[in-house]
């Protein structure tokens, strides 16, 4: 027992040195990932959006028209799942591989180990959420205007007007 509770404490006084390595890694570190996500926020997104609203707007339409039983719904039930995937894996599209620009590339290459790591780090994560986000508002305000805009055509052939 005594044996297991000096190499505790052996392995307890080793760990704070070995974390030391790097002389104000935690604050290169969090520097990283202050720079990483303020670049994060500046990269453009608009066409993740614009995937959604487009994705959203086709499920909005078509959606209504997969509700009844005759053959024209059943193929609208296949369109709408069909839709309904592929704005899923949109709004999952934030998930893949993000790349650094060139020039950010270079930037944060000239700064120490511990910095770019969490520069790199924070800036995916970062881009990851815009990205998502992105698609998911697009596709809710899509949503809205599939459905507004089969609610305008099926006014105009209405037969009360």
């Amino acid at each position: 027992m005594r044996l297991f509770l000096l190499g505790l404490v052996f392995l307890l006084a080793a760990a704070p040195a070995a974390a030391q390595e790097i002389p104000g890694a935690d604050t290169l570190g969090a520097a990283g990932r202050r720079d990483g996500r303020a670049a994060a926020d500046r990269r453009g997104v608009g066409g993740y959006m614009v995937a959604g609203f487009v994705g959203g707007a086709l499920t909005g339409f078509f959606t209504p028209l997969a509700l009844g039983t005759d053959d024209r719904s059943k193929a609208g039930t296949l369109a709408v799942g069909g839709l309904a995937t592929a704005t899923a894996a949109a709004s999952q599209g934030g998930g893949g591989e993000v790349r650094l620009p060139p020039e950010l590339e270079w930037r944060i290459r000239e700064r120490e180990r511990p910095y770019w790591q969490a520069f790199r780090a924070e800036y995916a994560e970062r881009v990851r959420e815009r990205r998502r986000g992105a698609v998911l508002r697009g596709g809710a305000v899509g949503v809205a205007a599939g459905l507004g805009g089969l609610v305008v055509l099926l006014l105009l052939d209405s037969p009360l007007r």
